[in-house]
């Protein structure tokens, strides 16, 4: 199976060295890796000069991860789509063990592990659970959505089940891959769980800067993004997913009252009572699953799972 890898990169030349490393440590080397810069003011191309022409490096059409995804999407020739961000780093089985399972019939997609973790002394330091380690729940992929699952990384997609898909949005520059989960869930009928593989989120310092800096802008595209996601609900979901929808839009929305002095927005009785809705199962499922996270992310707090997967890399 011919695998296309696609990493969207804005002024991270100091880590897509190392996440292309681990793209080239496949025992399934991919077919084309192309990178697209999304307008870097670092040194990307020196980044990228030990890898030579085994990398494609385009310039992204418009601004933000969705343009730089769709640039690269369109250049991409093979029967298998890998998104990755270029902080993200991949066990070496991973394209092996997934290609294996998505040349099976009708199979949309193969997702699996992921963890956070930083790295101290050349020493991987585990920073949350081992997350998706076992297999959604058995509600349907749209009503887990709504609920706030959503993961691109750790997929390997079949590209003509993304064509049925479409393009990612390029109007959001955060959260994108939100409403883009949404759209996969709409048209998903067959995708398979595995757990041998594990792909390593890289926590860094530019992450914690981001995340002081970008917290109002990321709200108010996540607004956009919950107001997008609810004019394309075409279907009926169960009131425990739609409560959870809106009480995660409902949470945001009380943050931004606070916090945005450029736009009025009003709290409601049924914005209480879905917040509260929401906080209330959320604590239920914490308290349930013993890792911090609700069932539907299928987290492991296994210090021995982490080190295991470790030995992948």
């Amino acid at each position: 199976m011919k695998i296309s890898v696609v990493i969207p990169v804005k002024n991270r030349a100091n880590l897509i060295g190392q996440t292309l490393h681990s793209v080239f440590a496949q025992t399934l080397q991919p077919f084309e890796v192309i990178v697209v810069d999304d307008h870097s003011t670092d040194d990307l191309k020196g980044a990228l000069s030990e890898f030579g022409n085994k990398v494609t490096l385009l310039t992204s059409d418009g601004t933000g991860p969705g343009a730089a995804r769709n640039k690269g999407l369109k250049y991409a020739s093979g029967e298998a789509i890998q998104f990755l961000d270029s902080d993200d780093l991949l066990s070496r089985n991973k394209f092996q063990v997934q290609a294996k399972l998505l040349k099976e019939d009708s199979v949309n997609f193969v997702y699996g592990p992921y963890v956070k973790a930083m790295e101290e002394r050349c020493k991987w330091q585990q920073a949350d659970v081992v997350m998706q380690y076992h297999p959604l729940p058995g509600r349907s992929l749209k009503n887990l959505v709504l609920e706030g699952w959503c993961l691109t990384q750790t997929i390997l997609f079949n590209k003509h089940f993304l064509n049925k898909v479409g393009w990612w949005r390029e109007d959001l520059m955060t959260h994108e891959d939100y409403e883009y989960g949404l759209r996969i869930a709409l048209h998903a009928n067959n995708y398979v769980h595995e757990n041998e593989t594990c792909v390593l989120y890289r926590q860094h310092q530019a992450q914690l800067t981001d995340q002081t800096v970008m917290e109002i802008k990321r709200a108010k595209n996540l607004e956009t993004c919950l107001k997008i996601m609810q004019a394309n609900i075409n279907f009926k979901p169960v009131l425990h997913s739609l409560l959870m929808f809106y009480g995660n839009a409902a949470s945001n929305k009380q943050f931004l009252s606070k916090m945005d002095t450029e736009a009025t927005r009003h709290i409601y009785l049924k914005d209480y009572f879905c917040m509260m809705y929401r906080r209330l199962i959320t604590k239920y499922e914490l308290t349930k699953t013993k890792t911090g996270w609700s069932s539907i992310y299928g987290a492991s707090n296994s210090k021995e799972l982490f080190a295991a997967y470790l030995n992948l890399f």
